[in-house]
């Protein structure tokens, strides 16, 4: 009996434990319902696309919802945008606000607001494009973000490269150095030793074991727009030359004579 009423009285513990539970991490993890009163619609730059770095357009739409239909007591207020930067309402130097002719208390106030601005200066690369909505809804202040798609630009500059080493000549080694000089513009360099791309450069460097024979080698520097250059130079690896090579034979010849003649003879004088 006793066994059973301590079994009963747990089994109603824990199930009040997990009642209280639940309503506290339901209610932790409540959030009301708000509206969606505007949408931003940014046009372009788009993902993926290119823009040259003085003539790159920010396009884009703000559209008040169904739920603002005749809301007399809303407006927005401000509209900005962001170049690589979080619109955070402060202004800087990442930020631009956009005036907005919204009148309060207007039912025939633009339902739409559209936007077409120059972005100038843009430094070759990837950047971002964010806009941010400000405003009041029935006395209520809101704001609404929209994180635009990342872009490229492409200031039009091609990167240059040039090899310094190898030279267009024969080699008598087969370890040469490769060596290169790039611009400002360069993101990346690679090479191909006899039309088989190898690696990524980081640096100068050394071609070891290189067969006998010609060869091919070619560098080529990328920008971070994706531009490539590229510079090759054609050399040969070979033995020594075949008259220096007879010469050479011709006088370990001639001295391994001269020494086994100055031993032989020695040898003579001393058993006469």
């Amino acid at each position: 009996m006793k066994t059973s009423m301590a079994l009963t009285l747990a089994m109603v513990l824990f199930s009040t434990v997990t009642i209280s539970q639940t309503v506290s991490f339901a209610s932790a993890n409540f959030r009301p319902w708000e509206p969606l009163l505007v949408t931003i619609d940014v046009e372009s730059p788009i993902y993926g696309d290119y823009y040259p770095s003085n003539d790159t357009w920010l396009n884009f739409t703000v559209v008040k919802t169904a739920d603002w239909i005749n809301k007399t007591n809303s407006q927005i207020k401000f509209v900005a945008y962001c170049v690589d930067g979080y619109c955070d309402g402060v202004a800087d130097e990442k930020e631009i606000i956009v005036e907005v002719h919204d009148p309060l208390g207007d039912v025939n106030a633009p339902s739409s607001f559209i936007f077409s601005l120059r972005l100038g200066g843009l430094k070759e690369g990837q950047h971002t494009i964010n806009v941010l909505v400000k405003g009041i809804y029935e006395d209520t202040a809101f704001e609404r973000q929209s994180w635009g798609e990342s872009f490229l630009v492409d200031d039009g500059v091609p990167p240059k490269i040039s090899l310094l080493s190898a030279e267009n000549k024969t080699y008598s080694t087969a370890n040469i150095p490769l060596t290169y000089s790039t611009n400002g513009q360069v993101a990346r360099v690679t090479y191909a030793l006899d039309g088989k791309y190898v690696s990524y450069l980081s640096g100068n460097m050394t071609l070891t074991d290189l067969s006998q024979g010609s060869h091919t080698i070619a560098v080529y520097a990328y920008d971070v727009a994706g531009n490539q250059v590229s510079d090759t130079v054609y050399f040969t690896v070979s033995p020594l030359p075949v008259v220096l090579t007879l010469v050479i034979a011709a006088v370990v010849a001639v001295s391994g004579i001269t020494l086994f003649v100055y031993f032989k003879k020695r040898q003579r004088n001393k058993n006469p």
